[in-house]
């Protein structure tokens, strides 16, 4: 030890430290210097020695008032971009995500033994902006005879299908018909007028219970 208390005295602090900040540790026998870190680093054990290591606050994560703040696989702070007005946050197979919940309007266009007719079957308002992603209809007495249960439907009376929605003789459902529906106007405005026609029935006239299904979500 030296007179002045020092355990190294031929390598005294001054000789391994340069700058305002820098620490000394132990190394391979000797003291070494630990040149200061940078800002926001916090002194971490890693590979057996002391180091300097970037921690990632949330300021320094997120980029975009409504971003949201999680762990990754990595593991690692990491940035969820905030979502799209109505998304909702939900757990994908291992992380959160956001997704838009779909929903659809399922609607009674007649009761369910009376057979159809053509014509308008209903009308409504929309009760918000929604977008259309799929159509589909559905009967409870499937029809017969050569014609195919047609049924169109019309945002303040122009379609919003380019190939309307069939039901194939002797099937209930339009899913799987021999023409699948062609939706042209997928956006439907705030309390727009929507109708639901009935533009051809069976020629067995026999066909009932006709429910058509709007498939989509809030805009």
């Amino acid at each position: 030890m030296g007179f002045n208390g020092d355990l190294y005295p031929t390598a005294g602090a001054s000789v391994v430290m340069t700058t305002s900040g820098d620490m000394v540790k132990y190394e391979s026998g000797a003291r070494a210097r630990l040149g200061i870190g940078s800002a926001n680093q916090i002194l971490q054990v890693k590979s057996s020695l002391p180091s300097w290591e970037t921690v990632d606050l949330a300021d320094t994560v997120l980029t975009t008032a409504g971003d949201v703040l999680y762990e990754n696989a990595t593991p690692e702070l990491a940035r969820l971009p905030k979502g799209t007005q109505y998304s909702t946050l939900q757990m994908g197979s291992a992380l959160p995500e956001w997704t838009t919940p779909t929903t659809a309007f399922v609607l009674a266009c007649s009761d369910e033994d009376t057979a159809l007719t053509t014509g308008t079957k209903l009308t409504y308002r929309n009760p918000f902006p929604y977008f259309v992603s799929g159509v589909r209809a559905s009967l409870t007495t499937a029809g017969t005879g050569a014609n195919l249960v047609t049924v169109d439907i019309s945002e303040s009376a122009s379609s919003i299908l380019s190939t309307k929605i069939t039901i194939d003789a002797a099937t209930t459902t339009s899913v799987g018909a021999t023409t699948a529906p062609v939706i042209s106007d997928a956006n439907l405005a705030d309390n727009a007028q929507m109708t639901i026609d009935i533009d051809q029935i069976d020629s067995g006239g026999v066909s009932a219970g006709l429910k058509v299904y709007i498939i989509g979500y809030r805009v």
